[in-house]
């Protein structure tokens, strides 16, 4: 956010090229300054929608004699830059949970292009809870969501929580993570339904609560391959802590193989504070989480990668028949290679080299005789699996 005219607080956003150099096409000279609406509002999150239009969230400051106010505020921004005319009002919507403090920290979208803004809906900063809203393409609250387009959820005896990280699996389910305290902070993560349900198949009635040594709050979430769930936050005592990370079964329950019972804490020196504020995946199954760490002097970025590596290989298995009969000198083969989670293929037949392969595998002509075909599975963690399958080319009598 920035300051504007008359006081008003401008969303202001940038793009970059390839090169890092800003984009021309995009707002002006790569810079987009825009009002939404009034002062004291600010944006948390941002995403790209399937049409490359721009999805922000935030806060919307509501005017009242008595108390400050304030609502989700979600807004779209054309690929160019503007704001987007065809989504609420002026490009705009802002949603009450009727309470005083409503703010979004987080938005994610669907396959359908609809928005998920998380965070906390909080009475006078006394109490609050985790809150999601779900608006469909044009901006409108989706009424198939919850209760009239809203969810808010309580963990047990938490005096606050709130929800600060959302995505969507590749099942529609929505994964929201953040914190709750009464006494002692903690990472918490719910996992509702399409249609805005607690899905009682995730921890405990579609809850999870962590606890860390210390007071720990969770700030990003990401899904690797395998629908396994990492949230990222921090563990702090006083004035030091540490990046805390967790990794969850798509059942919520903590994933052993990681780290320490599934959980891990990275200091970033002895006398420094440190959060974890996002996280992601690369293509090698390692993690990244980026932060902020502060320290005496003022504050740097925070970044750490981790192996996240499986003790386990992937499972693979070559089926088809062990026979095929022919009535000529030659025929090919064929089969299916069935892995246990996602893998990069590599076939080897006969005597030849290993090769890139996928499924179903047909081989070329082969001669009439024994043959075999080998088979490794490597997984995102670079595991490795194998089988092989012997067969032959049989002439028909």
């Amino acid at each position: 956010m920035s300051k504007g005219p008359n006081g008003l607080d401008y969303c202001a956003m940038t793009r970059y090229q390839t090169n890092g150099s800003l984009d021309p096409s995009f707002g002006d000279g790569g810079r987009v300054l825009a009002s939404l609406g009034g002062p004291d509002n600010s944006i948390h999150a941002m995403a790209i929608d399937s049409q490359g239009r721009i999805v922000v969230a935030g806060q919307r400051y509501r005017y009242h004699d008595t108390f400050d106010y304030y609502d989700f505020l979600v807004g779209r921004f054309t690929p160019n830059g503007t704001l987007d005319s065809t989504f609420g009002r002026n490009g705009t919507v802002s949603t009450d949970f009727v309470y005083t403090l409503d703010w979004a920290y987080s938005v994610a979208l669907d396959s359908r292009d609809r928005i998920i803004a998380a965070g906390e809906a909080s009475s006078y900063g006394e109490t609050s809870s985790s809150a999601l809203a779900r608006y469909r393409p044009g901006g409108g609250l989706d009424t198939s969501f919850g209760d009239g387009g809203k969810v808010e959820t309580s963990f047990g005896n938490h005096i606050y929580d709130e929800a600060d990280a959302v995505t969507v699996d590749d099942a529609g389910r929505i994964i929201a993570a953040g914190g709750g305290s009464l006494y002692h902070t903690e990472f918490t993560l719910s996992r509702y339904d399409p249609d805005g349900n607690l899905d009682a198949s995730f921890g405990s009635g579609g809850m999870v609560r962590t606890r860390f040594p210390d007071s720990a709050w969770a700030n990003g979430l990401t899904l690797d391959g395998q629908g396994r769930i990492v949230a990222v936050g921090s563990n702090t005592t006083g004035a030091v802590g540490q990046l805390a990370l967790a990794r969850y079964k798509p059942d919520g329950s903590l994933d052993g193989s990681f780290g320490s019972g599934g959980m891990v804490m990275t200091p970033f020196g002895r006398e420094n504070d440190v959060r974890g504020d996002a996280a992601a995946i690369d293509e090698r199954g390692r993690i990244v989480a980026a932060g902020t760490v502060y320290s005496g002097s003022g504050s740097d970025f925070a970044l750490a990668r981790y192996v996240g590596r499986d003790k386990a290989p992937p499972e693979v298995q070559v089926k088809g028949r062990s026979r095929f009969r022919t009535r000529h000198d030659r025929r090919r083969a064929h089969f299916r290679l069935v892995a246990s989670e996602p893998v990069e293929l590599l076939c080897k037949l006969d005597g030849g080299s290993f090769h890139e392969c996928s499924s179903p595998y047909r081989t070329r002509r082969l001669a009439i005789g024994g043959h075999r075909l080998k088979v490794h599975a490597t997984d995102e963690a670079g595991n490795v699996g194998t089988d092989k399958k012997r067969f032959r080319i049989a002439e028909r009598r």
